[in-house]
């Protein structure tokens, strides 16, 4: 069982919206895709909290193997073989959070995409919602809750312009942070 000491320190300011990197000490697919992106970080989810049903709680959204889907934040950590990391949303983003969170459980079950998985190897892939991989999944979240919101649209656009219009990589979330899109990040495992 994982300490999670960490993530029991942070855990209260941990929001809707809040990107969690993971790396992870397993070949497959973990150390092979932090191979191939010659970064630390190799899968992404985001944070929510239901705050009209469950005060206490914080659960992610992510798309594995099995497609899009949503459980608690410390139940994944207890099983994470590796570290993982929270990028807060930048504070001027507040808008945006609850558009994410409705975005992505509208997301739920969405199909995983191992050929976008196997093209990321070659280069970024462009945005698909019908199959995705993590890192789409998580810069779709942000996109529709900029777009909704019409609240981080510069920051976006910047964005967007770096990955010549494609999906990040889980090793692209320092360069989103560099853009403004998230805060300091915070090791929780």
């Amino acid at each position: 069982m994982s300490n999670l000491d960490l993530y029991e320190a942070i855990r209260p300011s941990i929001k809707t919206g809040d990107m969690v990197a993971w790396h992870s000490d397993s070949l497959f697919p973990g150390r092979i895709i932090q191979w191939f992106s010659k970064s630390e970080f190799s899968h992404i989810s985001i944070a929510v909290r239901f705050a009209e049903f469950d005060q206490d709680r914080v659960y992610i959204f992510e798309e594995v193997e099995t497609g899009a889907v949503l459980m608690p934040l410390s139940k994944r950590l207890q099983g994470q073989n590796g570290k993982a990391w929270i990028f807060p949303l930048a504070a001027d983003l507040l808008p945006i959070r609850s558009f994410m969170g409705a975005w992505c459980l509208s997301k739920l079950g969405t199909h995983y995409d191992y050929k976008g998985l196997l093209e990321n190897i070659g280069g970024r892939i462009s945005v698909d919602a019908h199959a995705m991989i993590c890192s789409e999944y998580g810069w779709m979240a942000f996109g529709y809750g900029c777009t909704q919101a019409h609240c981080g649209l510069n920051l976006l656009r910047r964005a967007t312009d770096k990955l010549k219009g494609k999906v990040p990589r889980p090793s692209d979330w320092p360069m989103l942070q560099k853009c403004g899109i998230f805060g300091k990040e915070e090791k929780i495992l």
